[in-house]
């Protein structure tokens, strides 16, 4: 349940297709800003579009995705470890695209934190919210709402 009304809902496409339809929107890159930060071990349809986006722009995958990966011996992504990756790109970065859960291990990522990084360095910040549904409260609600990192929803 997401908490939203029926008519605020649509669904379309399957959720890589929306991906890369959404990503030819926001992800142009140049020469200096071409940089996306990622969880290693995302969806793997997530990877796949990614690393389609940055061929089809002229860019490397292996240069241009930037995974961030757990610490040694842990098997969750600690913010601090994020957000350092973020601000080390810094003028590289273009894109931060995470899934507002990992799929795999269930971890919950700082989405506001992590956008607010991604937003400092003058990138923009994506979320593929689609585990988050169902798995977590987005904040729609009646009255005040609110996306999942806490921003007022304008309708």
């Amino acid at each position: 349940m997401m908490g939203c009304a029926p008519e605020e809902v649509t669904v379309m496409n399957t959720l890589t297709v929306n991906l890369h339809l959404i990503l030819q929107s926001f992800y142009r890159p140049t020469k200096e800003r071409y940089r996306i930060v990622m969880e290693a071990g995302a969806f793997p349809s997530d990877q796949y579009a990614l690393e389609t986006l940055v061929r089809l722009h002229g860019f490397d995958p292996d240069d241009a995705l930037v995974e961030v990966s757990p610490r040694e011996g842990e098997k969750l992504l600690r913010t601090e470890d994020i957000l350092d990756v973020i601000s080390r790109q810094g003028g590289s970065l273009a894109l931060v695209l995470m899934g507002g859960i990992n799929y795999y291990t269930g971890q919950l990522y700082d989405i506001a934190a992590i956008t607010s990084a991604a937003h400092k360095e003058g990138a923009y910040a994506g979320w593929d919210l689609a585990h988050v549904a169902g798995n977590i409260l987005c904040g729609c609600t009646t009255g005040t709402r609110t996306s999942p990192c806490g921003a007022p929803i304008n309708t």
